[in-house]
């Protein structure tokens, strides 16, 4: 502290008793600079007019204030720049909405509404119904785990579906209890699976107009699955877990036995599989022929 600085304060007792605390800079003996906050106020000592003066070092605090400052620096860095979704929002629940408190850039770009826009929205805004007993029921288990994984549809400002698959957790700041959730944009995934499905079921249509099954055999577990076709042809319930050697061939004509067995043994050599045998049918007995 400077002598002129020191004049200065001692000359502020003359308008101000009881001045506020300032943050300085003390001197070591050995040279050492040292942050302080300073606490002074005038005191009548053995008669004589005294300055009582608390000098708290600072050290420690403004290293912790600086990890603090370049931790939330690295975090809003990776918020920003993250590829996936991310939301800040108060904790839904019958007293309140949840309102947004921040979302990340790409939250903005893929949804787009501007900040404003969504810190004037809560998540329920995002979904197609809010008034679904799901949502009551994924609130509570956030509310009591403090975490919960689900996936959604959100509505986009342009009208637009987006699905994600949210991870969501609470803690509390400032505070009060909010969430942060992490939503990852599943679209592309759920188109996928529904062209999957949607060729199954192609498959399926066409193996029923044909009257053709098809079956897979796992080596590695020994499963075997069936079509919905191959229960039909076999004159069985779908109910009935698909059969394979032992129990197939119960059903096959005697004479077929030995062919249908080389076959197997050849197609797990080969890869390739082709066998044609007749068989008695689980429903009516009846002799089939297949190929």
């Amino acid at each position: 502290i400077s002598r002129e600085h020191f004049t200065r304060r001692l000359e502020g007792f003359k308008n101000s008793p009881t001045p506020p605390p300032e943050k300085n800079t003390i001197l070591r003996a050995d040279g050492q600079e040292i942050p302080v906050e300073i606490h002074a106020r005038p005191i009548k000592h053995e008669g004589r007019d005294c300055i009582l003066g608390v000098f708290r070092d600072l050290a420690g605090t403004i290293e912790a204030e600086t990890a603090i400052r370049e931790s939330e620096e690295r975090f809003r860095v990776m918020f920003e720049n993250a590829q996936d979704i991310m939301f800040f929002h108060e904790l839904i629940s019958e007293d309140s909405r949840g309102f947004f408190i921040d979302v990340n850039r790409l939250a903005i770009d893929c949804l787009g509404y501007s900040l404003a826009e969504f810190r004037a929205m809560s998540p329920l805004d995002l979904l197609e119904d809010y008034d679904d007993p799901t949502i009551s029921r994924e609130r509570e288990t956030l509310a009591s785990d403090g975490m919960l994984r689900f996936t959604k549809v959100l509505k986009a400002k342009d009208g637009r579906r987006i699905s994600v698959e949210i991870h969501a957790n609470t803690f509390e700041h400032q505070g009060r209890q909010v969430v942060f959730s992490v939503a990852r944009d599943i679209s592309d995934h759920k188109k996928a699976e529904q062209a999957i499905l949607d060729a199954k079921r192609a498959l399926e249509e066409a193996q029923r107009i044909a009257h053709v099954g098809s079956w897979e055999w796992d080596l590695r577990d020994n499963s075997v699955q069936w079509s919905d076709e191959m229960y039909c042809i076999y004159g069985l319930d779908k109910d009935v877990k698909p059969l394979f050697r032992n129990d197939l061939r119960k059903r096959v004509h005697p004479e077929d036995v030995p062919s249908l067995e080389q076959a197997i043994r050849s197609s797990m050599e080969t890869g390739n599989y082709s066998a044609e045998y007749r068989f008695f049918r689980f429903d009516n007995q009846e002799l089939r022929h297949v190929h």
